[in-house]
C-alpha cells in the first residue's frame, strides 16, 4: 500500500508541474514530425530591442503541430498566437481543428507555459508582445523546413494579443529580426488585436491581411 501511494503522489507531482523542455529543441522538421515540438526563441524587453536586433534571452519554447488527414503534400499551415489568457482548447485548438478539416495544418504556439505564465490579461508587464512576435516567427522559421508543408503558403492568426501578433509580424523589422533569408509569412489574420497601441514600419512584407 505504501508503494502504490508513493507512485500516486509522485504521479501527482508529475502532472502538476508546468511543462519545460523535457525533449531538447530541434533546428528543423525535416522528419516530418507532428504533435509537441519544443524549438528555440527569444524573449526580447520590448518591441526596440527586437526591432534593433540586441542581444535578448535565448528560451526554449513549445507549439503543437497537426496536419489534416486527407491533405495531400506540400500543404498550406498556420501559426495560432494565443491572446492574454493563454492557449485554450475551445479557442487556439478549435481552429486548429477547423483548419485541418479544410485541408490546412496548424501550429499552436505557447508563449506563457514554457515562460512559467499562467494569463497576462491581470499584468502586462509579464511578457512583451515583442516576445509573442519573435515566438511566431520562430515558429515559421521552423515551419518552412517540414517536408510535407508549403513554406510559401503558411499564414498566421490570433486572438486579442494574439491578434497584435498577426499584425506585427508583418513588419519589416521584427521580420528581419528573427529570420535570416526571405522567408515570410503569406498572410495576417488579426482578430480583434488589442489597440491600446501600435507599431509602425515604413517596411512590410507586403503579404496580406
Amino acid at each position: 500500500m505504501r508503494a502504490l501511494a508513493a507512485r500516486l503522489c509522485l504521479l501527482g507531482l508529475l502532472v502538476a508541474v508546468p511543462a519545460t523542455a523535457a525533449d531538447p529543441p530541434v533546428e528543423n522538421l525535416a522528419d516530418g514530425r507532428t504533435g509537441k515540438i519544443y524549438f528555440e526563441s527569444v524573449t526580447p524587453t520590448g518591441f526596440f530591442q527586437l526591432a534593433k536586433r540586441e542581444t535578448m534571452a535565448k528560451t526554449v519554447i513549445f507549439g503543437t503541430l497537426s496536419l489534416p488527414k486527407k491533405a495531400t503534400a506540400p500543404m498550406p499551415a498556420m501559426v495560432i498566437a494565443h491572446g492574454s489568457g493563454g492557449v485554450s482548447h475551445d479557442r487556439e485548438f478549435w481552429w486548429a481543428d477547423h483548419f485541418n478539416d479544410i485541408g490546412v495544418a496548424a501550429f499552436v504556439v505557447d508563449s506563457f507555459a514554457p515562460r512559467n505564465i499562467r494569463e497576462t490579461a491581470t499584468d502586462q508587464t509579464q511578457l512583451s508582445t515583442a516576445a509573442n512576435v519573435a515566438d511566431a516567427l520562430a515558429a515559421l522559421r521552423l515551419l518552412a523546413t517540414h517536408p510535407k508543408l508549403d513554406a510559401k503558403r503558411i499564414g498566421v492568426i490570433g486572438f486579442s494579443k494574439g491578434g497584435q501578433v498577426a499584425l506585427y509580424t508583418a513588419l519589416e523589422p521584427f521580420r528581419r529580426a528573427i529570420m535570416t533569408d526571405e522567408t515570410r509569412f503569406a498572410a495576417h489574420a488579426p482578430l480583434y488585436p488589442a489597440c491600446n497601441s501600435w507599431q509602425v514600419s515604413d517596411q512590410v512584407t507586403a503579404r496580406r491581411c
